[in-house]
């Protein structure tokens, strides 16, 4: 069974809200939790990095199974980083060709086509998140996964 990463966002008004993403079980004794989230460079790493740089809302804590770390809870400035305007991010397992969704609050407008509620899948920060998500993110049944785009969603549509 695949493992859940939580990540835990703070809006402009101190709301919380929390995303997850499955990545593959770590050994039961730990000894390579570090290469699940850690390390600058590692990719997995990178696929929470990413994943800030598509959203307004302030990360605040990683955890998968056990707190993995926590950043000061500091409110980002962005009147507009609320938590109920998300990005729905839409992902298909490839094996049993299962569609699941992944929510992120607060998206950043420049991950939008414009004059649209769709993703741009030229917008570069989602285009590099999205090699690093399909080469690490698992399905919930623990399958390779391929993202296929995603779509606005909140208190105006």
């Amino acid at each position: 069974m695949p493992t859940l990463v939580t990540i835990t966002l703070l809006d402009e008004t101190s709301e919380r809200t929390t995303t997850g993403l499955h990545v593959t079980t770590p050994n039961i004794d730990g000894s390579d939790y570090a290469a699940l989230l850690g390390g600058v460079a590692s990719n997995r790493a990178l696929l929470i990095t990413g994943l800030e740089l598509l959203t307004k809302l302030q990360k605040t804590k990683v955890s998968a199974n056990i707190l993995y770390s926590q950043d000061a809870d500091d409110p980002p400035s962005d009147k507009t980083a609320q938590r109920e305007y998300v990005v729905r991010f839409q992902a298909q397992d490839e094996v049993n060709m299962k569609k699941f969704i992944y929510t992120l609050g607060g998206p950043v407008d420049a991950l939008f086509e414009s004059g649209s509620d769709v993703i741009d899948p030229d917008n570069v920060a989602f285009a590099a998140w999205k090699v690093v998500y399909e080469a690490n993110a698992v399905s919930p049944d623990g399958n390779a996964c391929v993202l296929l785009g995603g779509y606005r969603s909140g208190r105006n549509n």
